[in-house]
Parts: structure tokens; C-alpha cells; sequence
């Protein structure tokens, strides 16, 4: 077992692709915005977050296939 001496941050899309197998991930409406119309506690400074990685949203959807499943 090893054991983790540092915090790495990494974009979701990265532990997106660490996982998927290569090539299957089909985003559903990448250009697609929202506000936070559920009023949930944090959503703002998580969207923040994620812009600055580029990411227009602070939620990526989509198809995949993990070890040829989809």
C-alpha cells in the first residue's frame, strides 16, 4: 500500500481520461452553460475552479467505456 505525501490537484477532465479507456469519451453539449438554479451551497466557487482549468462548466457529461464498458 502506498502511501500519498502531497496533494496533487487535477481537473476532473484529467481523472476523466486516467480512467476511461482511450478514445470513448463522447461529452454530451460541451457548450452548454447553466446558473446555479438549485441555489446549491459551494457551486460558485466550484464553476470558478473549473474555469480556470477552462472548463466553461463545474460539470463535465458524458459516454464512456471503463475497461470496455460502457
Amino acid at each position: 500500500m502506498s502511501v500519498i505525501t502531497e496533494k496533487v490537484l487535477r481537473s476532473a477532465r484529467t481523472k476523466l481520461m486516467d480512467i476511461a479507456d482511450r478514445g470513448t469519451f463522447c461529452e454530451m453539449v460541451k457548450s452548454l452553460t447553466s446558473g446555479n438554479q438549485l441555489g446549491l451551497a459551494g457551486y460558485e466557487e466550484k464553476l470558478e475552479k473549473a474555469q480556470k482549468t477552462g472548463e466553461q462548466e463545474a460539470v463535465i457529461s458524458g459516454y464512456v467505456k471503463i475497461g470496455g464498458i460502457p
